[in-house]
């Protein structure tokens, strides 16, 4: 299996994912800030949302693997998992690459042991494992944005740091990546998937004045790092910004979004593009978006 997934809207094989079941309870039982939720969840809901995004994927030819069967088996991660009302968020326990998946250090301590569950669902798999970020570094994730297959943004905020960021290009550049980046983010900004997606090689959707708030840093093997705004970094790249939210890429040419942010639907749908609409109250009561229960582990190859 050749595994993989350097981008953002390459036809999507498939994909790792973590079903939402009575764990989510613990967020009624212990209160949502404590669990890095908005607002509390319906259970029922939460899992119809999800049952409408895989519905999607599977519709389009994506193989989705669930966390829930594969380690069906493993009495250690049932109950772990029991009480782990964030595991539904894949996206930020690993990152799957040309090299293998590294596997995050989570920043938060409602998160921090989570990643032994997607590492073990992973080599179960047979997927290998390139890295594991370790201390003091941390990186999550949704700080992963392929803007094509070797050029690779991160977010530099408060989920993913500097030395977790180090850890990655090390990993990566001048191997399975020519550019590395990195995405100074405002304070208040979660992950770098919620201000940017590439939905096109030459279309973004996202944020940019909070985008441009700070200099980027570019990384190329055997050159200085460069600093440059993103607006002039992309639009050397030809690359154009459509302001809009959360939006994910299942193939060339079709994305999917939640409802309550139809205006950018609207306006991928005016470009040509096929948009699947989903129902997104518990994911924004959850903090999060149809990107955050995804953990892509192939992705063709689109070029650039």
């Amino acid at each position: 299996m050749n595994w993989g997934a350097q981008s953002e809207f390459g036809f999507m094989k498939q994909v790792l994912m973590f079903r939402p079941g009575d764990e989510v309870g613990m967020v009624d039982r212990y209160g949502p800030e404590s669990m890095d939720y908005r607002q509390p969840v319906s259970i029922a809901k939460f899992q119809d949302e999800f049952d409408q995004l895989a519905a999607a994927f599977t519709a389009e030819g994506c193989r989705i693997e669930l966390v829930n069967d594969i380690l069906k088996d493993d009495a250690d991660v049932q109950r772990y998992i029991s009480r782990r009302p964030n595991m539904v968020f894949t996206r930020d326990l690993a990152a799957v690459t040309y090299g293998g998946a590294i596997i995050s250090r989570m920043a938060r301590k409602t998160r921090r042991g989570d990643t032994f569950v997607i590492k073990r669902a992973l080599e179960r798999l047979g997927v290998p494992i390139l890295t594991e970020i370790r201390l003091p570094g941390t990186v999550e994730g949704g700080d992963y944005i392929f803007l094509d297959e070797k050029t690779l943004a991160m977010g530099w905020g408060t989920r993913t740091n500097e030395a977790g960021i180090d850890q990655v290009r090390e990993a990566l550049l001048g191997k399975y990546i020519d550019e590395l980046v990195v995405v100074s983010m405002k304070y208040d900004a979660t992950h770098l998937d919620g201000l940017l997606m590439m939905v096109d090689h030459k279309l973004a959707v996202g944020n940019s004045h909070d985008l441009n708030m700070y200099p980027t840093t570019v990384y190329r093997v055997g050159q200085e790092p460069r600093h440059i705004f993103i607006d002039d970094y992309f639009e050397e790249k030809e690359i154009e910004i459509m302001e809009g939210k959360a939006n994910f890429g299942i193939k060339p040419g079709v994305l999917l979004n939640v409802k309550m942010v139809y205006e950018t639907t609207v306006g991928l749908e005016k470009r040509g593009y096929k948009v699947y609409e989903i129902d997104g109250e518990m994911h924004w009561r959850a903090g999060s978006a149809p990107h955050c229960l995804t953990c892509p582990l192939v992705r063709d190859r689109v070029g650039q």
